[in-house]
């Protein structure tokens, strides 16, 4: 079984060093730090402030559910919406 492990980068060492510029923002990476997917969590939002009722799709998780299974998910990257993260 794989194991999974959740990181807050609260120093934003890891926005720095990979170029995220958006929160909120995820990177899932796989074993070896490569980049699996990157993007939204799922499609609630689909502009600055404007939202749907309820999430259709679910970016991470879906890219979780294809990793764990041994294939490579379908959607690699979404652009993220919401603020730009200042780094001063």
């Amino acid at each position: 079984m794989s194991n999974i492990s959740f990181e807050y980068d609260t120093t934003l060492e890891i926005a720095k060093h990979h170029g995220i510029t958006t929160t909120p923002q995820v990177i899932l990476f796989d074993s070896l730090s490569n980049i699996i997917y990157t993007g939204q969590v799922d499609n609630y939002y689909y502009s600055f402030g404007k939202h749907r009722s309820s999430a259709s799709k679910n970016y991470l998780e879906n890219a979780i559910v294809a990793t764990l299974s041994g294939d490579i998910p379908e959607i690699k990257m979404t652009k993220p919406i919401g603020c730009r993260i200042n780094f001063h």
